[in-house]
């Protein structure tokens, strides 16, 4: 018997796996403004770009997909306009792995990343507008979902089935 993989598994959210920082901060918009849940809020940078925030893991970690939440409505010249992602093992030791001119500017913003690293450092290399300092309302990285599958054709999802698949 063999059921296919439901399309409808969703993303692991393994933001708070990261060990986090960023290149500058501007008073009062500090980084843990993009893990609070709430798009009110966010992190500000202060310097001229490009501006970085980074992902360290303790080891080696599948990354999906990166999600950002911006608002041009809000931030106009504060948003980011183009990301630069790069990866390694070490902040010494990076990768430049995909550069991404993005097109929407508002809500979440995902960029594609089916890569398996330590080290995650993304560029905000320019904003709208040409605008100084950058802004990241939330930010979150995905991981793989959850697959209770044998390979990529069989896959247990009854509940009869899957109670049984954590190991203790």
């Amino acid at each position: 018997l063999k059921i296919r993989l439901m399309k409808s598994l969703s993303y692991r959210d393994i933001t708070k796996s990261a060990l986090w920082t960023v290149s500058t901060v501007k008073g009062g918009y500090d980084i843990s403004s993009m893990f609070d849940n709430k798009t009110d809020t966010f992190w500000q940078s202060d310097a001229v770009p490009p501006h970085w925030i980074c992902a360290q893991f303790s080891k080696q970690t599948t990354l999906s997909k990166l999600s950002l939440y911006l608002s041009i409505q809000l931030d106009d010249t504060y948003t980011p306009t183009e990301v630069v992602i790069h990866i390694g093992t070490d902040p010494m030791n990076l990768t430049e792995f995909r550069r991404e001119q993005l097109v929407h500017f508002q809500g979440w913003v995902d960029i594609e990343l089916n890569v398996s690293t330590i080290f995650l450092k993304i560029s905000l290399t320019k904003n709208h507008q040409g605008g100084r300092d950058s802004r990241i309302r939330q930010i979150k990285l995905l991981g793989a979902p959850y697959s209770p599958c044998i390979d990529s054709s069989v896959c247990f999802l009854s509940p009869e089935v899957t109670k049984f698949l954590t190991i203790r």
